[in-house]
Parts: structure tokens; sequence; C-alpha cells
């Protein structure tokens, strides 16, 4: 049973997780985001490394380390101070929470069938397997 705590934490974050879900944000541009902002703002890459301290080879490895995934979180927050940003990240449900949350209690729930299943066979009272799945899908 999913207790009403969950169930109204659930909620809450997903009408926070909302706009992030329907937001074209999470298109990025081909060359990352650090690349985009540093072109935006007319900087070359040697004005960002001395902007956060480091070379202009470093500062382009960031800039791929964005595109390709490999660039550390402290790496990024200086990238962002760097070009006078925030950073913001997120872990955005790919389906909605209240559903994720029903597939874990169903397989929860099916689990301890299955257990009951196998301790019931051991007494002779076990149930048919079609009742089984019938029982565990409702």
């Amino acid at each position: 049973m999913i207790s009403s705590a969950t169930v109204l934490a659930c909620k809450h974050l997903e009408a926070r997780l909302a706009p992030l879900r329907d937001s074209t944000i999470a298109a990025r541009p081909a060359k990352g985001w650090v690349r985009a902002l540093r072109d935006a703002l007319g900087m070359t890459a040697t004005e960002l490394g001395r902007r956060i301290g480091v070379s202009q080879a470093q500062a382009t490895q960031f800039e791929q380390g964005k595109v390709d995934g490999s660039i550390t979180l402290r790496s990024l927050r200086g990238v962002a101070e760097g070009l006078e940003c925030e950073l913001v990240y997120a872990l955005v449900p790919r389906r909605p929470l209240d559903d994720m949350l029903r597939v874990e209690a169903a397989k929860v729930a099916e689990r301890q069938l299955r257990v009951a299943h196998h301790t019931m066979g051991l007494e002779n009272q076990a149930i048919g397997g079609a009742d089984l799945n019938t029982s565990a899908n409702d």
C-alpha cells in the first residue's frame, strides 16, 4: 500500500516537474550548451578559460566534455560561473510518478503473492496458475 504522504509528495513533485517534462530545453544544441552560450556571448575559448582559471585547451575540453557527458558536475559549476550562469540540473522521470509508483507497487505485490503461493503449495493449498495471474493483475 502506498502511503498518503507518498502520494502527496508525488503530486507536488509532479507539479514541479511538469514544466521540465514539457520543455524544449531538453533538446540541447548540437555543440552543447557551454559552446552555445559562449558563442552567443561572443566569447572565445581563451576568454572562457581565463574566466574559470584554466587554459584555452582545457576550456575546449570542458565544452567537449559537456557534449559527450564526461564533464564533472564540479567542472560544470565552474564553467557556469565563468559564463555568469546558474547551473540547473534535474532528473525528470520519463513517465508520471504515480504510474511509476503503481508499477513498483504491483511488483512488490506480485513478489508477496508468489511467496504466499509457494507457502500454500507446501501445505497443499496452492491456488491455480490462472488464479495467481488474475490476482497479481487486480
